[in-house]
């Protein structure tokens, strides 16, 4: 059995942020312990946990929720070609159908 080297390689990829571009370096896993209301029937505490992104914009880091990022690279591209080819597949389909 042979044995090959395995390299990590820490990439990022170019995306949008409410019409800002920046690159993408990973995803944040984050989480907070939350006290209990002193109040009466108030909220229990527990612990709130999100996901974010990590991004770098020209002027420094930022977080970033999600449903904001826009990935702008060739990987995407790809991804929007995949769909265009399925799309067209499903819209051969109904048209197969119809003419049945």
């Amino acid at each position: 059995m042979a044995f090959s080297d395995i390299k990590v390689k820490q990439e990022r990829r170019l995306c949008e942020v409410n019409g800002k571009m920046g690159y993408f370096h990973c995803w944040e896993h984050y989480s907070k312990p939350v006290e209990p209301s002193p109040m009466i029937g108030g909220a229990p505490g527990g612990v709130i946990s999100f996901v974010r992104a990590i991004v770098e914009f020209p002027e420094g880091i930022g977080y970033v929720d999600p449903k904001d990022l826009k990935f702008r690279d060739e990987e995407n591209v790809y991804l929007h070609r995949l769909q265009k080819i399925e799309d067209m597949r499903k819209e051969k389909k109904n048209d197969k159908r119809r003419e049945a």
